[in-house]
């Protein structure tokens, strides 16, 4: 309509007319030939940087050990008065001249897998399908709690409480007398099926209940996800009638047994953490007094698949470094085994996100050299950290303090596969932010912080225990910041 106009009589010029037929000859010809061009066979690509990420993944003929100091200690220049980026970090770079790249996939638990992972933890105990319903034994346990809870509610006045725990309480007297003293039970199916009621779409399951010996309820599962992945774990059951928590023997011990659990079930893992969880004096029937250890409460041992020449860690995200809820969807969890244990036995045992490896795709890369590392590593910082939005009209300043970098694993979202994924090194780099408040910040019960005598708290780090968090992951091939978030 806009060309006709043009050539409306009274609307345009005889050199405005060339002009335009011109210019429509122009782009006539364009636009068809670019429309002719043949489609391209790869897709878009959907990763910043992957092109380079995928030129590197060349094989090296280097085999000689990554050089990097043991430590690195000094203070970051060019950022705000109010905010210092101080290194006083350990450089942890493992033992290793090769340094492979694996495409992998997550994978469904097999039946052989589930059986002997099943006989393992629980030899010839039977398994049985869960119901509505639970022995007199483990309605007493839940009427004795809440006994307890509806005598401190009333002792202390909490009168919404007190209506609460006796209807709680009304209820559980009517089940138990509703329950047979000695309840028909009928055997789970050990083998997978597809159960509606437990299921995610097109997953199938195994699910059951058993009562141990030492006096645990315990359950069984393992679901083979269409879209939350696979999983397995063995844990304790509500009503169970004994849950309290002591271990004699000691960590070293706990991984001896641990090791030879998963000898038994054909599972091939490294051990990446070994933690103890620790008891505490009782206050009354239900508080604890967290500032006295009475003892230890069981051990907790956490593996990752053994694969040839690729180090394993347990570091977690401590700071969201994702891109959107998108991006995240698409991202793996790192497989992994957690086993618990007191001296009664397995308490505890999940297996989540198993992978097969579908293909090596570099028997090994050259990694970025470490300076180029420890630059995009403060350019990378300052972009995560420069900016923060817990600040308030309180705080003063901050200092983020780099305790521990390391050279490890993780999975790596391929672009344009939404199944797959690059199993690659990359650098952790884990610290804590400390934020420092005015003088002014207000003292006392209803103040929201406590501080330190310098006025000073840990705002995010590893605090919450012996762990390293990492607050900025780099890939250590092109140097790209790799996105993760929260525990992931």
């Amino acid at each position: 309509q806009r060309v006709t106009g043009i050539f409306l009589k009274g609307k345009s010029k005889k050199s405005v007319k060339l002009i335009s037929v011109l210019l429509c000859t122009v782009l006539l010809l364009t636009c068809f030939t670019t429309a002719c061009q043949p489609t391209p066979e790869k897709a878009v690509v959907a990763n910043k940087n992957d092109g380079v990420f995928s030129s590197a993944l060349n094989d090296s003929q280097d085999a000689e050990p990554y050089v990097a100091p043991q430590v690195l200690q000094y203070e970051m220049d060019g950022l705000p008065e109010n905010f210092r980026i101080v290194f006083d970090a350990q450089v942890d770079v493992p033992d290793q001249t090769i340094w492979p790249v694996y495409v992998v996939e997550p994978a469904a638990i097999s039946q052989q897998q589930a059986d002997a992972v099943r006989v393992a933890l629980l030899g010839n105990t039977v398994l049985y399908k869960p119901g509505e319903y639970r022995t007199r034994e483990e309605i007493q346990r839940s009427i004795d709690r809440y006994e307890r809870e509806l005598k401190y509610s009333i002792d202390e006045g909490f009168e919404q409480l007190v209506v609460a725990y006796k209807e709680i309480l009304k209820e559980l007297y009517i089940e138990y007398e509703r329950t047979p003293i000695n309840l028909v039970l009928e055997e789970a199916d050990t083998d997978f099926a597809f159960m509606e009621e437990r299921a995610s779409l097109g997953s199938e399951n195994i699910y059951g209940i058993c009562w141990l010996e030492n006096g645990r309820k315990m359950e069984f599962a393992a679901d083979n996800g269409a879209e939350s992945g696979s999983r397995l774990y063995y844990e304790l059951e509500d009503g169970n009638l004994m849950n309290e928590h002591k271990v004699s023997y000691s960590i070293d011990e706990a991984i001896d047994r641990a090791d030879k659990l998963l000898e038994m079930m054909g599972l091939d893992f490294t051990l990446v953490e070994a933690s103890t969880q620790l008891l505490y004096q009782p206050d009354d029937d239900m508080f604890f007094d967290f500032d006295v250890i009475i003892g230890e409460a069981s051990h907790t041992l956490v593996y990752k698949p053994a694969v040839e020449n690729v180090p394993q860690d347990n570091i977690v995200s401590i700071i969201d470094q994702s891109i959107g809820e998108i991006y995240r969807s698409a991202i793996m969890g790192q497989e992994k085994i957690s086993i618990s244990m007191d001296d009664f036995g397995v308490f505890s045992f999940s297996w989540s996100s198993p992978m097969q490896i579908v293909a090596q795709e570099a028997a090994s890369v050259k990694l970025m050299p470490f300076e180029d590392v420890q630059q995009r590593i403060e350019q990378q910082l300052k972009v995560q950290t420069l900016w923060d939005n817990s600040e308030d009209e309180w705080i003063d300043s901050r200092r983020l303090e780099i305790n521990k970098i390391k050279l490890s694993y993780m999975l790596i979202p391929k672009a344009n596969d939404m199944k797959r994924y690059y199993l690659a090194p990359l650098w952790n780099i884990c610290g804590e932010m400390y934020f420092c408040y005015k003088d002014s910040y207000p003292t006392g019960e209803s103040n929201t912080y406590i501080l330190d005598d310098n006025f000073e708290r840990r705002a995010w780090g590893s605090g919450f225990d012996d762990r390293d968090y990492s607050i900025l992951t780099i890939n250590a091939i092109d140097g790209t910041a790799i996105p993760r978030y929260r525990w992931h």
